[in-house]
């Protein structure tokens, strides 16, 4: 992961939120945000269209390279999110990382 190569989440965010909004309007599908490939919810505000395939996760051993700060307990999206790279917060830091409150998140 190299900084030339990643950019952060809040670089990203509009265009990728105006890329879902297209798939909606099209009605093509779309998924694998929430995935561990994906960008944690609150990289996208915790905005639910982004993340139709959104999921309980399962650790499986895998989950080293990802790193969960304290504030992530109170995040409605805790169970259903990997955390962050360790290379993403190596480079970019964890300002953008945050709590997202959702009531009653029914996933």
């Amino acid at each position: 992961m190299h900084k030339g190569i990643v950019p952060r989440f809040s670089d990203i965010k509009e265009y990728l939120k105006r890329g879902i909004e297209i798939c909606l309007e099209l009605r093509v599908p779309y998924s694998g945000l929430a995935g561990m490939c994906g960008i944690p919810p609150c990289g996208l505000d915790g905005d639910l269209r982004c993340f139709p395939d959104l999921q309980r996760v399962v650790r499986q051993g895998g989950e080293l390279d990802f790193i969960k700060l304290a504030g992530c307990v109170d995040c409605s999206f805790n169970e259903h999110c990997f955390g962050v790279r360790r290379q993403y917060i190596e480079i970019y830091g964890y300002n953008e990382i945050h709590p997202i409150s959702i009531p009653d998140l029914m996933v």
